[in-house]
């Protein structure tokens, strides 16, 4: 049986092998432009690694204006 690191460290191994390899169907001009989607989509970070810098920038950050909407998502919980 796996600790819980090591099965989220073989989940996070298993989606960063599928992130990098191209469907069957991907021609040589898109494989760059999928490689870089999701490579971005299939980041993974973990809490209790952030530093202490690195929570205070995110506590400092402000969403680009237009999506002021997406506050009530949050207000429902």
């Amino acid at each position: 049986m796996l600790s819980p690191d090591q099965t989220e460290r073989r989940r996070h191994e298993q989606s960063s092998s599928q992130a990098n390899t191209l469907p069957a169907t991907a021609d040589k001009a898109s494989a760059g432009d999928w490689r870089q989607k999701a490579g971005r989509d299939r980041r993974v970070v973990r809490t209790v690694d952030l530093t202490d810098e690195e929570i205070a920038a995110i506590e400092a950050s402000e969403m680009e204006p237009g999506f002021e909407h997406l506050n009530a998502e949050l207000d429902d919980g």
